[in-house]
């Protein structure tokens, strides 16, 4: 009886053994353990063209959306370049050629013209976040869809050196929108194994 139980006794320390298992009795949300942890996405190891082929949608519309930098670029280039354009001259000069006494372009307004869209662009940079952190993104986008519009209008249907002045205004503020809203979007869109190539096809654009 004796031998038994000193074998049973032998025996119950290898059963009642336990893992040992640390416990932690304070979190701090603050500490360093927080910040080591790091949260990975599986996506993150697909092979670029696997990427591809699993995000084909959010890329397709990232190069829609890079298209937007050639509107931006002829919008820029057009109403710069206009201006020795013989019709223009006709329909917005307030001045007149000495020498074949026809109206010309008055140089202070052609200065008017050029900083009024610069003001324009950078008014629209530094002001869309403001409107997209306070309302969201899409009414940001409809914002300088709006301005686009309104400038696109008043380009095609002015007959007056004002006119043109207010459509240099809100296509600076549309085309500023452009430029910070477009690259914002596709970043935080594309996937990241193919988000570089993304962005340098809007560069391209």
């Amino acid at each position: 009886m004796a031998t038994a139980i000193n074998n049973q006794d032998a025996i119950v320390p290898a059963i009642d053994e336990k893992p040992h298992i640390d416990h932690m009795e304070h979190y701090d949300a603050d500490g360093k353990e927080v910040d080591d942890v790091i949260t990975k996405s599986p996506f993150e190891d697909l092979p670029w063209k696997k990427t591809w082929r699993v995000f084909w949608k959010a890329a397709l519309m990232c190069i829609f959306a890079s298209f937007s930098a050639a509107a931006d670029g002829f919008q820029i280039s057009m109403t710069s370049n206009i201006i020795a354009n013989k019709g223009f001259i006709e329909t917005y000069g307030t001045a007149i050629d000495a020498k074949t006494g026809g109206p010309k372009l008055d140089a202070d307004i052609l200065a008017a013209w050029g900083g009024i869209q610069s003001a324009g662009q950078g008014f629209g940079m530094l002001t869309q976040h403001f409107i997209a952190d306070r309302f969201g993104r899409k009414v940001a986008f409809y914002t300088l869809w709006v301005s686009l519009v309104i400038a696109v209008a008043l380009e095609s249907f002015g007959r007056d050196w004002r006119s043109w002045l207010c459509a240099k205004l809100f296509s600076g503020f549309g085309v500023g929108s452009v430029q910070f809203m477009t690259g914002m979007y596709m970043t935080e869109l594309a996937p990241a194994k193919i988000r570089g190539f993304l962005l340098i096809f809007y560069s391209a654009w």
